[in-house]
């Protein structure tokens, strides 16, 4: 989950600390109803009981108290800025900035209506004019830290990080026991990728308040983008302690418990998560990509879609979803969700490498090739690309530079099984059969009963000559995976070279029984690469010289005509007439 300053978020929990701040009497609204009339200041009383409704979400009856307040004491401002603030509350930025000019009016030094009043203006964007409300209640009120701590906010949200900090140091030089302005100060840190520094302040953060959840919260995201998995679960899990019901808690604790690889646990999270907030599109998205992790890519896809329906710019969620479009070889329908992610991140590493493949694997190889080389070029020592480039080149026919991007890509990442083998692959394809064998042999010690290492290094074993050894490997194949096709092929294909008739049949019996079965999953495919068997072997027979009445040919053309005779009709049910 991509994490950051929560801007208007942070500017509405400064709010509810300006609320804090300025609160007078009880909580209980009952004690309110029966001082309001009574009360030397009954002006002030409303101001407070509006006060604690604006607290329990009640800003509309808070309005009403604010308003009662105003027409019983118009010559003072408290009533007017809380009004404004609750009316901010509810997004009527407008209606809350007059209610602030008007506390203005009665009180051109009200520090805390400049203050809310440049907290509406970064919420319009206009940071220009927040900027000048801020500078104002400084002139005014020098030794208030407020002002320093707003603007610190505007200016972070505009990307300013090192002047924030600025105002964020000012505030505290003012007064140094203020927990949240450290909080702010480790979140801007964490946005700069100073992340031990960010630490540092979060530690300062829970010193001096211990119940603090957003600073648990943003301190195990810093964690998990430093690869401490395990200290970051266990920070999730101090602030879950304290917001049980925060969907945005729960889905970092998903994220801790996915990092380390506990997808059942992170799942029971992200669906916690969304239970809470059904409009969280960043639960479902970790969800989908959870269910990736388990290959469960059509549950992943669907999560992905939700994702998309509730937030049409959560751009990560065509990145997976078109790496799990890629993952299940459905390549064209992943190109439409990798060349969104293009558009908006043209650079993105990894979206280049799956645009990449989906172009090649959709019959576009020159366009997928631009794109391997733009992620070349963005990173030139990544393992990845540079196997994929060799692979690319590979299926070219281009072996000397398949082999240079190899050699990288081995250099980079010396256990890429893959790249060493495709490595033995192009030396073989440039004659080098000896370097070839010398690259394979580790692979096969390491993979046994891999079928695709035994089948590579069979076809190595014959180009270098070795029949008798590529004809054993090719059977090692054939036990490990007897539907293994292209292995049987090549086993054929050496048979007229030994005169080895009745071997032959005896290893292509197995296939022939594949092939006279009515599975509509198997047979076809069965029945074709048959017809191949028995072709090459007439075509090596031919080549060979061999008479036309020779057994050796005469054998398998029957079994070929056979094979290509139509199926007879399926007998029809008489007619009831007939």
């Amino acid at each position: 989950m991509q994490f950051g300053l929560a801007s208007a978020q942070t500017v509405r929990d400064k709010w509810n600390r300006f609320i804090d701040h300025i609160k007078r009497y009880s909580h209980f609204v009952d004690q309110y109803k029966a001082v309001a009339g009574s009360s030397p200041d009954p002006g002030l009383s409303y101001v407070n009981w509006g006060i604690d409704l604006a607290e329990q979400g009640e800003f509309e009856a808070a309005i009403d108290k604010f308003r009662q307040a105003a027409a019983i004491s118009p010559d003072k401002p408290n009533a007017f800025t809380n009004w404004g603030v609750a009316l901010a509350k509810l997004g009527r930025y407008d209606e809350a900035a007059e209610q602030f000019k008007r506390a203005l009016e009665i009180d051109p030094d009200c520090t805390n209506s400049l203050v809310m009043w440049g907290a509406v203006l970064i919420e319009q964007g206009d940071m220009r004019g927040a900027g000048a409300l801020y500078q104002r209640a400084i002139n005014t009120n020098p030794s208030d830290p407020e002002p320093f701590v707003n603007w610190g906010i505007a200016l972070a949200r505009l990307g300013q990080y090192e002047q924030a900090i600025h105002h964020f140091k000012s505030a505290i030089a003012l007064f140094s026991y203020q927990p949240h302005v450290y909080f702010l100060w480790g979140a801007v840190l964490a946005e700069m990728e100073k992340y031990e520094e960010a630490i540092d302040k979060f530690k300062v953060t829970v010193k001096h308040m211990p119940k603090h959840p957003e600073a648990y919260y943003f301190w195990s995201l810093v964690l998990n983008r430093l690869g401490r998995h395990e200290e970051a679960l266990e920070k999730s899990k101090q602030a879950l302690a304290l917001v049980q019901d925060n969907p945005e808690v729960h889905l970092n604790m998903g994220d801790a418990l996915a990092n380390l690889g506990h997808y059942e646990s992170a799942i029971d999270n992200y669906r916690h998560a969304a239970h809470l907030n059904p409009q969280l599109a960043d639960a479902y998205l970790s969800w989908g990509i959870a269910l990736c992790k388990l290959k469960q890519y059509g549950e992943a896809m669907a999560h992905f879609e939700k994702a998309l329906d509730l937030d049409p710019t959560v751009i990560q969620a065509h990145y997976a979803w078109g790496v799990a479009l890629n993952e299940t070889k459905r390549y064209a329908e992943a190109l439409p969700h990798l060349t969104i992610v293009h558009e908006v991140y043209p650079d993105h590493l990894d979206n280049l490498i799956n645009l990449g493949l989906a172009h090649i694997h959709t019959g576009h190889p020159a366009e997928g090739l631009v794109k391997l080389k733009a992620a070349e070029k963005h990173d030139p020592f990544h393992p990845q690309v540079q196997f994929l480039l060799g692979t690319y080149y590979l299926s070219n026919n281009e072996a000397g530079k398949a082999k240079q991007h190899l050699q990288r890509a081995l250099e980079f990442r010396p256990d890429f099984t893959e790249a060493g083998i495709n490595l033995a692959l192009a030396l073989c394809d440039t004659d080098d059969t000896q370097a070839a064998i010398r690259t394979i042999r580790p692979y096969i010690r390491s993979h046994p009963d891999a079928p695709d290492v035994n089948f590579f290094y069979a076809t190595i074993l014959r180009h270098h000559g070795d029949t008798k050894e590529a004809m054993a490997r090719f059977k090692r194949v054939l036990e490990l995976k007897p539907d293994y096709h292209e292995a049987t092929l090549s086993l054929m294909s050496l048979y007229p070279e030994t005169d080895r008739l009745d071997e032959a049949r005896g290893s292509w019996t197995q296939l022939e029984a594949l092939a006279q079965q009515t599975d509509p999953s198997t047979t076809p495919a069965a029945r074709f690469a048959l017809a191949e068997v028995y072709r090459l072997w007439i075509e090596t027979c031919q080549a060979q010289g061999k008479a036309e009445d020779d057994p050796a040919l005469t054998d398998v053309a029957d079994r070929l005509a056979r094979l290509n005779q139509p199926p007879p009709p399926k007998p029809t049910d008489p007619s009831p007439d007939a």
